[in-house]
């Protein structure tokens, strides 16, 4: 859907074209809202401070060669005309101009005009550095130090938009905090008609409106007049007159860190470095700083119909937090800020409030019908296309799963035809090993039965060799004896001798044939046991 379109201020529609009530903007999207019309803003805003830098530099151009001049923005100096008053030199010392020429010396550096300067703040690279002019030298990430989410801050995606309808049927919506409090301060949202009733009386008249501004040691606050029809003038560089403004700031974040030394230690880490009992005095002197700016403006405040607070986080607490609180929270008056601010400087303030007082263009009905339509129908499609991709994914899925079990089931299968392989082949490899061994067992045999045979050769060889070599000195002649009695005992001896040899060699051979039966059983065990 096409996003709001940023018009002039509120003031300058016709009274008349106040006319019906159609309910928020929810239609439209409050992120391109806040991101490409405010973007618009902040450049048409930064023009118009550079524009009033080119206006005090014409002025200054026009005037005589004398009064009171600025060395660091050149103005007064080497011939140049000065300021016309003093007056007009301390509203040049509050521009970021100025200041920006005043870092610039510092830094050794030339000054650079009014024209230069309004380019510069233009371009969209320099918009973090021209965001940083005033204040500290610190970082505006340090600056944030995650604070943006907490109470008090901008919320672009709340819906801060209320519509309502022209009578010649345009569409148009401004932010709700001009219209209705914030739903913390009140039972129920307002009426549709109390709202646009309100936003007649605030076109009507106007009225005295306060800007606070509180976050990462930054103060800001000013009271603003707010004429309908000086707002109206195009003519008008400066929108709004400043009846009292008040600007601070202390070291109370550490760069790159990110968060207040009062946090710290609340968490229970309480440091005793020389920086952070710095930063714990700087967060004393800050709160003092603020509650004798606001306690001031008493009477300022008492009399403003509207003011806005941009306090994120802890610093919620300083203003509306204590015994004593600077604000009283149940003020209907009070209302945040609903978008994202830049640093609290002055000029943040008065961007604020130029912001606070844009009207948006909403698109015709016809117009958002045809577009939630197509808007609809593309929906649809592509949910039917999403519809159709997913179906194509499970069938995808589907043969992936199959494929996968096939494959798994054919892993299975060679695994097992492996498996068996691998048992034959050791079947095959014991059963070798067994004919191995049978066979060796055989020789092994064969060998010590040859070896028992020819033992027992051996031994009977040897035995009757012993038998015959006895018989024979037995039956050898012996020498003749006297006496017919000795001859006969000598052939006794000799015959009871033979006998002897003879059973030896009888018994010889009995043991052979004993051996020899000994190692036919034992070789038939083994045989068995095989």
């Amino acid at each position: 859907m096409a996003a709001p379109q940023a018009l002039g201020t509120l003031f300058e529609l016709p009274l008349e074209a106040f006319g019906r009530t159609v309910g928020a903007a929810a239609g439209s999207s409050d992120t391109s809202l806040t991101a490409e019309s405010l973007a618009a803003l902040q450049l048409e805003t930064a023009g118009q401070e550079a524009g009033d830098g080119a206006a005090a530099a014409a002025a200054a151009a026009a005037a005589p060669p004398r009064g009171p001049t600025c060395i660091a923005c050149g103005i007064g100096v080497v011939g140049a005309a000065g300021f016309a008053s003093a007056e007009e030199q301390r509203r040049h010392f509050s521009l970021d101009w100025h200041r920006y020429n005043v870092k610039r010396r510092a830094a050794r550096q030339p000054p650079v005009s009014a024209v230069a300067f309004a380019a510069l703040v233009a371009a969209d690279e320099a918009a973090d550095e021209v965001g940083s002019l005033s204040g500290s030298e610190a970082s505006s990430d340090a600056d944030r130090d995650a604070e943006e989410g907490g109470e008090g801050g901008g919320s672009g995606a709340a819906g801060p938009q209320f519509a309502f309808q022209a009578a010649d049927g345009k569409r148009y919506a401004c932010w709700r905090a001009l219209v209705a409090p914030d739903r913390e301060r009140c039972a129920a949202p307002p009426p549709a008609a109390d709202s646009l009733a309100a936003l007649r009386a605030l076109r009507l008249s106007g009225g005295r409106w306060a800007v606070v501004m509180l976050r990462g040691g930054h103060f800001a606050a000013a009271v603003f007049t707010v004429d309908p029809a000086r707002v109206a003038n195009p003519r008008q560089p400066d929108k709004f007159e400043a009846l009292a403004h008040k600007s601070a700031h202390r070291y109370v974040v550490r760069a790159g860190q990110g968060g207040r030394q009062s946090a710290k230690d609340a968490g229970g880490k309480y440091a005793k470095s020389a920086g952070s009992r710095l930063r714990r005095y700087n967060e004393v002197a800050l709160q003092r700083d603020v509650a004798e700016a606001l306690g001031g403006w008493t009477e300022l405040l008492a009399g403003c119909s509207l003011i806005f607070v941009h306090a994120p986080s802890s610093n919620w607490q300083q203003l509306f937090g204590g015994e004593e609180p600077l604000l009283a929270k149940a003020d209907p008056r009070i209302r945040r800020v609903p978008f994202t601010t830049r640093r609290p400087t002055f000029s943040e303030t008065k961007r604020v409030l130029r912001i606070l007082v844009t009207l948006y263009q909403l698109p015709d009905a016809a117009e958002s019908a045809e577009e939630e339509a197509a808007a609809a129908a593309g929906a649809q499609q592509a949910a039917t296309e999403a519809a159709a991709a997913a179906a194509a994914r499970q069938e995808q899925d589907a043969a992936a799963a199959v494929a996968a079990a096939a494959a798994a089931e054919a892993a299975a299968a060679a695994e097992e035809e492996a498996r068996r392989k691998k048992a034959e082949k050791r079947a095959r490899q014991k059963a070798k090993q067994k004919e191995a061994r049978v066979a060796e067992t055989a020789v092994s045999r064969a060998e010590a039965e040859a070896a028992a045979a020819a033992a027992a050769e051996d031994e009977i060889g040897a035995a009757a060799a012993a038998v015959a070599a006895m018989s024979g000195r037995l039956t050898a002649k012996p020498a003749p004896v006297s006496g017919g009695a000795g001859g006969g005992k000598g052939r006794v001896l000799r015959a009871g001798t033979l006998l002897f040899v003879a059973a030896a060699a009888a018994a010889v051979l009995a043991v052979s044939r004993q051996q020899r039966r000994q190692l036919q059983p034992a070789s038939g065990m083994r045989r068995r046991r095989q």
